[in-house]
């Protein structure tokens, strides 16, 4: 079977600091689920969504600047992809794992040829830690960089930066439809310090019986957040997305002064789906009586 290979749209060493940031959540997602998996979804003719399961009953995503090989540019909502291998591009599923590696590896390949790259989740942030970010993490382009140097190790080949080989389709691990690109309406918008505290609680609560994000699973269960608004009426935010976007750092607080007017947490629904923004990325649950289905974890 052949792999899903990518093609970035942007050098990697010009994206560095999404790539860094994206490194980080796989390293987390990782931790928490070894068998974790990664939806891929062209949404623009230079940009690929990466959609990334969990064991908290939520799915989180990050945007690159890549494209499938293949691709003619985005459809997966319009019926219109690319061919690779005989099957459409769009909603491809590959194992996070081998994403995480092929995203380090062009990391280190632009960034420092002479280095050779290592298994990033041995340094990612230690479950339950909120992690640390700057400028960077949100994708501030750095000095536009090349490919060069090194082999890859599994391969023997000479990479480049800017294509990442993602391992073969394993598309019979999230057989359910991603989220929807547009139909969102937003509940309310809050502070990001918001989500911090209640993560930052609910471990504290949790330091004797931990569950897959240092959070007890009673507190996982519990409705943490309700919001309201005149278009939605209430809506309930659960533990375990909460505990997601701790974990994984999509709600962290920027060290950058210049961030800070943006450090707000944005929900949003449709009939099917809850949708959480932060400023490092996005979470998504599944609506009580939605259509919505997500993987779980094996």
């Amino acid at each position: 079977m052949d792999d899903v290979t990518l093609t970035l749209t942007r050098p990697a060493g010009a994206q560095a600091p999404t790539l860094r940031r994206i490194v980080g959540v796989l390293a987390r997602a990782v931790r928490m689920d070894g068998q974790a998996v990664v939806r891929l979804r062209v949404v623009a003719d230079d940009r690929t969504d990466l959609f990334i399961s969990t064991p908290l009953g939520c799915i989180v995503s990050q945007r690159i600047a890549a494209r499938p090989v293949g691709a003619s540019g985005p459809g997966a909502e319009r019926g219109r992809s690319g061919v690779l291998g005989g099957d459409t591009t769009d909603g491809a599923v590959v194992m996070a794992d081998r994403v995480l590696a092929a995203v380090d590896r062009a990391l280190v390949t632009a960034t420092d040829p002479s280095a050779t790259a290592t298994d990033p989740s041995a340094t990612a942030t230690a479950t339950g830690t909120p992690p640390t970010a700057d400028a960077a993490a949100v994708g501030t382009p750095d000095a536009p960089g090349a490919p060069a140097g090194g082999s890859d190790p599994t391969t023997g080949t000479a990479p480049t930066a800017d294509v990442l080989t993602l391992g073969p389709r394993v598309d019979i691990l999230w057989t359910g439809s991603p989220p929807p690109v547009s139909g969102f309406t937003v509940v309310e918008t809050v502070p990001g310090a918001a989500v911090r505290e209640l993560y930052a609680g609910m471990s504290a609560e949790s330091r004797e019986h931990s569950g897959p994000a240092g959070v007890a699973r009673s507190l996982l269960d519990q409705e943490v957040l309700t919001l309201d608004s005149p278009a939605t009426g209430p809506v309930a935010v659960g533990g375990r997305v909460i505990a997601a976007m701790g974990a994984l750092g999509l709600a962290t607080e920027p060290a950058a002064e210049a961030l800070r007017v943006h450090d707000r947490v944005r929900v949003s629904v449709t009939g099917s789906w809850i949708r959480i923004d932060g400023l490092f990325g996005t979470a998504f649950a599944p609506r009580p009586g939605g259509l919505a289905r997500i993987p779980q974890p094996r």
